[in-house]
């Protein structure tokens, strides 16, 4: 196929972009404060037949400008547009009609938006997303199998101070203690001197994660964590401690408190693509019913 295969003139591809805007922008901008009142017939420029309207342009451009940055902003994205659309006009010369017609693509990805729409709307309006906890226990119960750990996890305590911190004893009491005041007074000790901490002992983490924090890369996970419940790591000028309050072993199953924002998750999508089929099917039955459809035969 030849590039060109038509009398398209090639100097217009080489005409100044500055000379182009002076050509057609200029009486344009003469009558700038008039852009709403212009019609879609009433154009700017133009590429073969395709044409720059003087509403489409005022409707691209910033509200509020001032004259010079008014000037400035037409002047650019006339220049984008002309680029662009001398590259449509040869791409729509060049190519057979069957290659450039995306009429039914346009259509169908149009109908899926609105669709998408309606029903993104519709979920949001009538669909009931609480989960309570005992849904999420019945359906950890359920499918345990399908929870399988893919890496090791682990509870923790963990602390980064200052090598000079106060209080350094006190605070490896205070992390190896079980005693709720004690606990209060690790996390008081930590906003007030931690550079980093977690003492959110509740929550699971991969071990993986913590190790990223703390200066140790232990050859065997599994060693590391049946050899050490509490470890303090002198690194610098900081001090690491860490209390390991439970783990959990890859390949068994996951504790339920570690997956349980995955469970409900797939609870509300599972109650989602139910709401979808049941609102689609009843929609038909309407249309139907209503004599809304209707089948013609040949």
């Amino acid at each position: 196929m030849p590039f060109l295969k038509s009398s398209y003139d090639p100097t217009f591809l080489r005409f100044p972009a500055k000379r182009a805007l002076v050509v057609f922008v200029m009486p344009f901008l003469l009558f700038a404060c008039d852009w709403q009142d212009q019609s879609k017939t009433d154009w700017v420029v133009r590429v073969h037949d395709h044409f720059l309207s003087r509403e489409e342009l005022a409707n691209a451009l910033p509200k509020r400008l001032s004259p010079e940055d008014s000037t400035r902003a037409a002047d650019a994205y006339v220049s984008q547009w002309l680029k662009d659309h001398v590259v449509l006009s040869q791409a729509e010369l060049n190519l057979p009609p069957e290659r450039i017609n995306f009429e039914a693509q346009l259509r169908d990805y149009r109908n899926s938006l609105v669709v998408y729409t309606f029903e993104t709307e519709l979920i949001r309006q009538k669909l009931d997303t609480t989960v309570t906890d005992a849904e999420i226990a019945r359906y950890y119960q359920e499918y345990q199998r399908n929870f399988e750990l893919k890496d090791y996890i682990v509870r923790v305590r963990y602390i980064k101070v200052a090598a000079d911190a106060p209080k350094l004893a006190d605070v490896e009491t205070w992390m190896k203690s079980d005693a709720d005041d004690d606990y209060f007074k690790l996390v008081d000790y930590s906003q007030q001197f931690a550079a980093k901490s977690f003492l959110e002992e509740e929550r699971w983490l991969y071990l993986d994660d913590l190790l990223r924090q703390v200066p140790v890369r232990p050859e065997d996970k599994l060693d590391f964590l049946r050899g050490n419940k509490f470890v303090k790591l002198p690194d610098g000028d900081y001090l690491y401690m860490l209390n390991i309050l439970e783990y959990q072993l890859k390949d068994g199953v996951s504790p339920l408190e570690f997956v349980k924002q995955d469970i409900r998750n797939i609870i509300v999508n599972k109650r989602k693509r139910e709401f979808i089929i049941n609102m689609r099917q009843d929609l038909f039955e309407t249309a139907l019913k209503n004599n809304q459809i209707e089948y013609r035969t040949p």
